[in-house]
């Protein structure tokens, strides 16, 4: 059998999506790592992240992560895209509307869909 297991995932991220009550009555909405860590399994928790801009990275690291995240990278290491009046320059971060003018869908793949007369606006 096996002696020691080693998983690396984060409880904290979107937990699986279950439309069958059955399955929700077994406890299936609840990720694998969600029950290990309720169960009191070791864990530990990388405190450092690289993926995004350190002004974006406060909002998840409060609302989820109880402000234990800190930054791996500097502002100016995730500078923001060229091309766009960004309204504040010091973080990558903006509301785009995209008004009235109704939805237009071109595609339908599985579940993925494109709307290319949004996307091109």
């Amino acid at each position: 059998g096996c002696e020691e297991l080693v998983m690396l995932g984060d409880q904290k991220q979107l937990p699986p999506t279950t439309f069958c009550h059955k399955a929700r009555t077994l406890g299936l909405h609840e990720s694998l790592f969600e029950r290990l860590v309720r169960l009191g399994l070791p864990h530990t928790m990388l405190r450092v992240q690289y993926r995004m801009h350190p002004g974006l990275a406060v909002f998840p690291s409060q609302a989820f992560y109880s402000s234990l995240l800190s930054d791996g990278l500097k502002p100016e290491d995730r500078p923001c895209p060229k091309g766009y009046a960004w309204p504040d320059k010091a973080t990558p971060l903006c509301f785009e509307g995209v008004g009235e003018s109704g939805e237009q869908l071109e595609e339908v793949v599985g579940t993925s869909r494109r709307n290319r007369r949004e996307a091109t606006r």
